[in-house]
C-alpha cells in the first residue's frame, strides 16, 4: 500500500471545500484543510505537502509570500469565479534542456479524466 500525499487546501469558498471533498475520496492523498494562509504557514513547518492549493480570493500577496517562503513547494491558486487554476512553481533552471523540459512538461497534451475543477 502507497503512502498517501499529503496536500493543503487553503480557503473558504465552496470550489475548495468541493476539492477537499474529491480529493479525500482519492487513495493517493492525505487532505489537510486551513482557511488562512497563516494556518498553511504553520502547517508547512512541520509537513512537506505534494502541493498547496489556495483560493485565489486570499489575495495574490498571501500566495506571493508563500510562493517566496517556499520555493520547493508546489502552490496552486484557484479561482472559485471561472475554475481557472494558477500553478506557482520556482523550479530552477541550469540549462537550455531543463527551459526545455520545463516547457514539454507544461504543454503535453492532457489525460482527460473524470474530475473537473
Amino acid at each position: 500500500m502507497t503512502e498517501k500525499q499529503p496536500v493543503i487546501l487553503c480557503g473558504k469558498s465552496v470550489l475548495i471545500d468541493g476539492l477537499a471533498l474529491t480529493l479525500k475520496n482519492s487513495s493517493e492523498f492525505h487532505v489537510i484543510t486551513a482557511a488562512e494562509p497563516a494556518e498553511v504557514r504553520k502547517i508547512l513547518k512541520f509537513t512537506k505537502p505534494a502541493a498547496v492549493i489556495v483560493d485565489s480570493s486570499t489575495g495574490q500577496d498571501q500566495f506571493e509570500t508563500l510562493v517566496h517562503r517556499y520555493p520547493t513547494t508546489l502552490i496552486i491558486a484557484v479561482n472559485p469565479e471561472n475554475s481557472a487554476a494558477l500553478v506557482y512553481s520556482q523550479d530552477q533552471v541550469s540549462s537550455t534542456d531543463d527551459l526545455k523540459n520545463m516547457i514539454y512538461n507544461h504543454s503535453r497534451p492532457k489525460v482527460s479524466g473524470s474530475g473537473n475543477i
